[in-house]
């Protein structure tokens, strides 16, 4: 999905308040001029993401623009895996996975691009995620590997299942 979106734009959901958002992925462009921009969720409040993923590119001429969600300090990321090409905002209010105070077990593609430049400081629990490399995003056993999860991993079983289609390289729902 392509979107020229306005303000609290996400690749699920724009403004989310309270309650829960899990497993889901998005593979969306957003360009934006406002605030709020997120791959999952552009501005989560009071809500809990888990197992999600997003792919793509997020831009926007303004601030809060992060690879999952998270324009608010409210709200947990947890279990999270963004593995967008690009993320750039104006200012410092931006990053490659959230800038929620609760954050566990995060990922983010090591070749992503956080206002033009490679993040080194990624972990798990920051709000740039910690770098892996794509061909582990791309294989399954990253993501049914207990080691990575704080909480169950991701559910292979009866809920995700990766693309042998060759369309994309990432679960599927």
């Amino acid at each position: 999905i392509n979107q020229q979106v306005f303000h609290r734009s996400g690749g699920i959901v724009g403004e989310s308040e309270g309650g829960f958002i899990n497993n889901c992925y998005s593979a969306v462009n957003i360009t934006s001029t406002h605030q709020f921009v997120g791959g999952i969720v552009g501005r989560p409040s009071g809500t809990t993401i888990s197992h999600c993923f997003a792919t793509g590119s997020l831009f926007s001429t303004n601030n809060f623009v992060y690879g999952i969600g998270g324009g608010s300090v409210t709200n947990s990321v947890i279990n999270c895996v963004s593995a967008v090409a690009s993320v750039t905002g104006s200012g410092t209010s931006n990053n490659r996975i959230t800038g929620s105070t609760t954050r566990r077990n995060n990922y983010a593609w090591d070749n992503m691009l956080l206002n033009g430049e490679l993040v080194t400081d990624g972990a798990h629990d920051n709000p740039a995620g910690e770098s892996i490399p794509f061909s582990m995003i791309k294989d399954s056993t990253f993501y049914t590997n207990p080691d990575n999860w704080d909480t169950a991993p991701w559910d292979f079983e009866s809920v995700w299942t990766m693309d042998t289609t060759g369309t994309s390289y990432f679960p599927i729902l």
